[in-house]
């Protein structure tokens, strides 16, 4: 409780000294001086505060235009990146399976004997030619150039 009327107290002497004033006066010598406090017994008037500097709406505007055309250039470029990794994991995904089909296809080629058989273009079966397994095994390698990573 008695810490009330000392808040009290306290609060009053820094709201005075807040509202202080700046007063201009001129000594005996001629010369104008400024201050918070008056000189005892001579002529002073009452200065007031210079106005807060004017800002520019103008200047705020176009820093909140930029910054919005940062932040939407920003947006668009992470969108960007984002969407090219997904193109870029799935042709990596697309890159992988096509590796292992023709090395696949190279495994069974060569290591196969005795029938293979192909599909002519009326659909019956019918024996490979040698020929055509060195050309196919020559595709598939070309294949495995092509999409599987060298290492």
């Amino acid at each position: 409780m008695r810490r009330l009327p000392l808040l009290a107290a306290a609060i009053l002497v820094l709201a005075t000294t807040a509202q202080a004033g700046i007063y201009k006066w001129v000594d005996e010598n001629g010369q104008v001086h400024y201050g918070e406090r008056p000189p005892p017994g001579s002529d002073y008037s009452s200065v007031a505060p210079p106005p807060p500097p004017a800002t520019d709406t103008g200047t705020g505007q176009e820093r909140i235009e930029k910054t919005r055309e940062f932040l939407e250039t920003s947006r668009k470029a992470r969108e960007k990146a984002k969407q090219d990794a997904e193109k870029a994991r799935a042709e990596a995904e697309r890159r992988r399976k096509n590796c292992e089909a023709a090395r696949r296809n190279l495994e069974i080629l060569t290591y196969t004997t005795g029938r293979r058989r192909i599909y002519g273009p009326d659909g019956t079966p019918r024996k490979m030619t040698e020929d055509e397994r060195e050309l196919r095994m020559a595709r598939a390698r070309q294949q495995i150039d092509k999409y599987c990573d060298k290492k």
